[in-house]
């Protein structure tokens, strides 16, 4: 996710700033890899979908944006004129 928000910034000419909630995330799994406090399988499959989850909502929000910004919809197929 870090990449691809730094490929879209860099794009943009915007300044890259880090979205911390997959670090945040990351950090979680490893307290819990030396607490032991979820079991490791919870914990890997709560993670995968979290960022999973997170991922798929970045993804359509940049392009929702970048719809926005041109004016066209995307995925969206107009009936031929007759």
């Amino acid at each position: 996710m870090q990449a691809s928000k730094l490929i879209i910034d860099h794009m943009a000419k915007e300044p890259f700033s880090i979205a911390w909630w997959p670090v945040a995330a990351m950090l979680l799994l490893l307290a819990n890899s030396r607490t032991q406090y979820l079991d490791s399988a919870v914990a890997t499959y709560s993670f995968a979908v979290l960022m999973l989850a997170g991922y798929l909502h970045y993804v359509t929000h940049i392009i929702n944006e970048i719809c926005a910004f041109l004016g066209i919809n995307c995925l969206t197929i107009k009936p031929p004129r007759d």
